[in-house]
């Protein structure tokens, strides 16, 4: 991950003093709220490693009906298949399908950023919560998901 781009995520998951990722984390917040979906639409996002995510020693199958607090923003992308290019390399890897409902505000990453990466099709969001709808499979494990 961009330095960066990590130093914009830290402002949120660790209450990092950095005014200058602040102030890029506000520019996106407000690009992102100004511009609120016209219909539901399903992203999907490759997970490295689920236990880094969901926690250690967990059964997966245990995730149903968990509500999960999100700490920043959230990469996701439209493309079912570039999001499992990211679970690459990963132990235990898994896919995460997120449900985003209308009027949820998003950006559009593919159109502004680099051309040789906007077949990624990323949709950058900013849920408080996913509320995790089902979980198929066990050694790549697709886990359905919901914004709240």
């Amino acid at each position: 991950m961009d330095r960066f781009y990590q130093r914009v995520q830290n402002v949120e998951r660790t209450d990092s003093d950095d005014a200058e990722a602040e102030e890029v984390l506000d520019v996106l917040d407000a690009l992102i709220a100004r511009s609120p979906l016209s219909r539901p639409i399903t992203v999907w996002r490759g997970l490295r490693n689920v236990e880094t995510v969901f926690g250690t020693n967990l059964d997966i199958t245990s995730l149903q009906g968990r509500i999960v607090d999100t700490q920043g923003l959230m990469a996701t992308s439209t493309s079912r298949t570039a999001a499992i290019d990211f679970t690459s390399p990963g132990r235990p890897p898994a896919l995460l399908r997120v449900r985003v409902p209308y009027a949820f505000g998003h950006l559009w990453v593919a159109e502004l950023g680099d051309p040789d990466l906007a077949y990624q099709r990323e949709v950058l969001i900013h849920p408080k919560h996913l509320v995790i709808v089902d979980v198929i499979g066990e050694d790549f494990p697709v886990i359905s998901a919901e914004v709240r």
